[in-house]
């Protein structure tokens, strides 16, 4: 539902508010979900996460998942320390 009223709204601000909850939404069920579903959802709530983070928006948990389910072997600014 909330991602039919993202593409229907043309009000950024409600589009923002709405990809908040589908984002904690998606969270909140990967917490929950059997095992063998949790890559597919988490990949979703990755690929939400990182257009907020995109956008600049003022939203934590986007901006904390998009960090900190990155490879840090992969981000070259960073140091990974065993």
């Amino acid at each position: 539902m909330y991602q039919k009223i993202i593409n229907w709204s043309h009000d950024d601000n409600i589009r923002r508010i709405y990809e908040t909850k589908q984002i904690q939404l998606g969270y909140n069920t990967l917490l929950v979900l059997p095992a063998a579903e949790k890559e597919e959802q988490r990949a979703t709530v990755l690929k939400w996460s990182q257009g907020l983070t995109i956008l600049k928006a003022h939203f934590e948990l986007a901006w904390t998942l998009c960090i900190e389910w990155r490879n840090c072997e992969s981000l070259g600014m960073f140091i990974c320390v065993d």
